[in-house]
């Protein structure tokens, strides 16, 4: 990101929004940024609630997030430093996680409705 007003939007969406990753062209390169956020907070608290509010089963949740079992219990108790500093990798895990949550979230609203 090279500053401009473009850019600092983007950057400020991205963090308000919970994301990890931010795509910004720099003259003719591609960039991948990791953008400061509270990881912790946001989404192993989704993880969590996805286990214990909604019921999901946690063998299902390691396959379809390519975990291990042991490490669907890490995450839902708030320790992320097992996984890869990768940024991309992070962006989906925590992509998938998020989808998950926000479906089950709007799940339940339209059944108490």
């Amino acid at each position: 990101m090279d500053g401009t007003t473009g850019d600092l939007r983007l950057k400020e969406y991205l963090e308000n929004h919970g994301h990890v990753c931010a795509q910004a062209y720099s003259g003719t390169n591609l960039q991948m940024e990791r953008v400061n956020m509270d990881e912790k907070n946001n989404v192993t608290e989704q993880l969590k609630e996805l286990i214990t509010v909604y019921g999901f089963n946690k063998n299902t949740l390691s396959q379809y997030l390519g975990l291990p079992l042991g490490s669907i219990e890490d995450l839902s108790n708030g320790n992320i430093d097992f996984l890869p500093d990768d940024c991309l990798y992070r962006f989906r895990l925590f992509n998938k996680i998020s989808f998950l949550y926000a479906s089950a979230a709007e799940d339940k609203d339209l059944k108490l409705t």
